[in-house]
């Protein structure tokens, strides 16, 4: 029904080709790579936007902090994605901080040579203007998620997504407590253990360090209910 979602873009641009990031050093310049241990910031909120960033390797969340202390996950960034394009708009300051949520490697593109690119190099500016598109349209589906689906079926949606679910039977997600989760969803951490209690006593679920999802979890609250296809609820690949 809301096709990808802001938490599982990694794979829903499977079918792009890949970002030659040497061949984009080589023409423009202004590439620096970077090598970021787990727990790291990339860039943190309210910094100063000036270039844009390629995740190459890992995965990352974006968090957005409030002046009263609260904090929130507004994202989770899979390898294969540019971020930061704030730096391209009238926006100075960053709007959420990028942490890693493994070991990663990111490449820094200067502002000065992502424009560059954009103007001399039409495929390269078909690609970039592809992938911001699509980060659009997730950030849309997921706003719609928030408005209409209730926290059962949103943690749902999320676990599906973070698993990685396609034709496997099971998936795994590492590095996520309840905590996290209840910030994505958007409830309290109480409820969070309450359905993830519920989903592990019905078979849909198993976690201990780790989560184990199961795609019955997908049939449980979506193929009955709503009628929409897997894809559509771990994130489509369309």
């Amino acid at each position: 029904m809301h096709g990808s979602n802001l938490f599982s873009l990694g794979k829903a641009l499977a079918s792009e080709p890949p970002f030659q990031s040497q061949a984009f050093a080589d023409l423009y310049g202004g590439v620096t790579r970077y090598r970021m241990a787990s727990g790291n910031a990339i860039y943190r909120q309210e910094e100063h936007a000036d270039c844009l960033y390629y995740l190459e390797q890992g995965r990352l969340v974006l968090k957005v902090g409030s002046p009263h202390g609260k904090d929130a996950i507004i994202g989770v960034l899979d390898a294969g994605l540019f971020f930061g394009e704030e730096c391209l708009t009238s926006k100075t300051l960053r709007p959420s901080s990028a942490i890693c949520l493994t070991d990663s490697i990111a490449l820094r593109i200067e502002k000065a040579s992502l424009v560059r690119a954009i103007r001399q190099d039409t495929t390269f500016g078909m690609l970039y203007l592809r992938r911001v598109i699509s980060h659009g349209d997730a950030l849309k589906a997921s706003l719609i998620s928030q408005l209409t689906d209730g926290s059962e079926q949103r943690l749902a949606r999320i676990l599906l997504q973070l698993a990685g679910l396609r034709d496997q039977a099971t998936g795994t997600i590492e590095g996520f407590d309840q905590e996290a989760l209840a910030q994505m969803v958007g409830t309290t951490r109480s409820r969070i253990n309450y359905f993830m209690n519920r989903f592990r006593e019905l078979g849909h679920i198993d976690y201990g360090g780790k989560i184990v999802v199961h795609r019955s979890l997908w049939q449980a609250i979506f193929g009955q209910d709503r009628g929409e296809t897997f894809a559509n609820a771990a994130g489509s690949d369309q």
